[in-house]
C-alpha cells in the first residue's frame, strides 16, 4: 500500500473532532501554510468543518466508560488503511497499538502529541479503583516506553512534562503550549451592578466543578446580585446527574452544554461576559504544574482570575496581576469580595500578544516542514 504523502491524520478517542488543540490551531495552522489534507478522527461533532482539506472522520460516539473503548484500536487502524496517511498524529495512549502497528508495516511518520501525563493523572484519578489504577498503568508505561523510542517527533503541551516524563531522545521533543487562537472578541453590555463569575472547559469534579458551585453558594450569601456560567462538557455521568439536581434550586448558575460539547467561540464568549474566572482545580501531581487553556484565555482577554492556591500559579500570575488566590474549601466570603472591590488587576501596558497561539504556530509548523513536500 502506497501512503499519500499529503495526508495528515489526527487522532483522539475523547476528544471531539472539531476540538480546539487538534482542529482550530493544528489543522487550520497546516492547510494555511500547506497543500495538504487533514483528517481529524474523534468524536463526533456536532459542528461540520469549515475548509474542504479538513475532513472529520470516524465519528465516534461513546460516553468515556463505554466498552467500546474496548475495541477502538480496530476502528482506528480500519480508518488509518482507508486514509493511507504519511503522518499520523494521535494524542492519547489508547490509539498507540493501531499507530506502531501501521508506522511499522507502512513506515509512516509517527508523531505523538502528549496532552497529558497519562501515568500521573491514572494514579490519582478519583474514578478508578486500585486494581484498574494498576493495571492501566502498567498499560500506559509499556505502551509509551515503546511510543517514545519510535515517534519521529514529539509534542508536549506541557513544559512540566519533560521533567516529569522519561524520555530516551529529547531532541524529538517540541514544546507546544496551549496558547490563545486569535477571536473576534464579542463586546457584552455588563451590568455594573452584577457580579458574574465563569466556570469554564470540562465540568468535573477532579475540575473543581463542586468547589465552585459552593463558591457561588456562599457569595450569593452575601451579595445576591451574582451568578455562575458552567460552560463546557461533563465528561463523568454521576456527576453531571449530580449538577442536574443542584441547579433546580440555584436559578443564579447558568449551564451551557452540560451533557455535549460546547463550541470553542461559546467559552470565549462566556469568559467575555464574567468579569472573574473560576479555577477551582483540585490540587494533585497531574495537574499542579500545568498551565490552563483558560488561563492563556483569561490572560489575553484581561479577565482576573480566582485561583486555588498553588506555589506554580502564584509565581506566574504574581508577574501580571491576574489573580487572587484562595482555598477554594476554606474561604472567608468578606475577604474574597474585599478583594474583588479593591484589588488592581493587569497593567495598562501589559503584553498580550505573547499569549496568543501564534507563538507557538511556527514552532509546530517547523516539525511537519520536514515531512510534508
Amino acid at each position: 500500500m502506497t501512503l499519500v504523502s499529503n495526508k495528515i491524520l489526527f487522532a483522539s478517542v475523547l476528544k471531539p473532532q472539531n476540538d480546539v488543540r487538534m482542529y482550530e490551531k493544528m489543522a487550520k495552522s497546516l492547510v494555511k501554510d500547506f497543500s495538504c489534507k487533514v483528517y481529524i478522527f474523534g468524536q463526533k461533532s456536532n459542528k461540520q468543518s469549515e475548509y474542504l482539506n479538513i475532513i472529520f472522520i470516524g465519528g465516534l460516539d461513546f460516553k468515556r466508560r463505554s466498552w467500546k473503548r474496548i475495541f477502538i484500536n480496530f476502528s482506528f487502524l480500519f480508518t488509518l488503511l482507508k486514509v493511507k496517511p504519511l503522518i499520523v498524529v494521535p494524542n492519547t495512549y489508547e490509539l498507540l497499538p493501531a499507530t506502531l502497528f501501521y508506522k511499522w508495516f507502512f513506515k509512516s511518520v509517527f508523531i505523538y502529541d502528549v496532552r497529558e501525563n497519562y501515568l500521573i493523572n491514572i494514579k490519582y484519578s478519583p474514578y478508578l479503583n486500585t486494581f484498574f489504577k494498576n493495571f492501566f498503568s502498567y498499560t500506559v508505561r509499556i505502551l509509551e516506553k515503546k511510543a517514545f523510542s519510535k515517534a519521529d517527533e514529539i509534542l508536549l503541551a506541557e513544559r512540566s512534562y519533560k521533567n516529569e516524563i522519561q524520555f530516551q531522545d529529547s531532541q524529538k521533543i517540541t514544546i507546544i503550549e496551549n496558547k490563545m487562537l486569535q477571536f473576534k472578541i464579542p463586546k457584552i453590555e455588563k451590568d455594573s451592578n452584577k457580579l458574574v463569575f465563569a466556570h469554564t472547559g470540562t465540568l468535573s469534579y477532579q475540575f473543581g466543578l463542586m468547589r465552585a458551585i459552593h463558591f457561588i453558594d456562599e457569595i450569593v450569601k452575601v451579595f445576591p446580585n451574582s451568578e455562575l456560567f458552567l460552560t463546557g462538557f461533563c465528561p463523568v455521568d454521576a456527576d453531571f446527574n449530580y449538577l442536574q439536581k443542584l441547579l433546580i434550586t440555584r436559578n443564579y448558575i447558568k449551564l451551557i452544554g452540560g451533557d455535549k460539547f460546547v463550541p470553542h467561540p461559546t467559552i470565549i464568549e462566556t469568559l467575555c461576559k464574567a468579569d472573574f474566572v473560576l479555577l477551582p482545580y483540585l490540587l494533585n501531581p497531574s495537574n499542579q504544574n500545568c498551565i490552563p487553556t483558560k488561563m492563556y484565555e483569561s490572560w489575553y482577554l484581561k479577565k482576573p482570575m480566582i485561583i486555588q492556591e498553588n506555589v506554580f500559579w502564584n509565581g506566574l500570575c504574581k508577574e501580571n496581576l491576574s489573580a487572587i488566590f484562595i482555598d477554594f474549601d476554606n474561604f472567608e466570603t468578606i475577604e474574597v469580595l474585599n478583594s474583588i472591590k479593591n484589588q488592581t488587576f493587569y497593567t495598562e501596558n501589559e503584553d498580550i500578544s505573547k499569549y496568543r497561539w501564534e507563538n507557538e504556530e511556527s514552532k509546530f509548523l517547523n516539525v511537519f516542514k520536514k515531512y510534508i513536500h
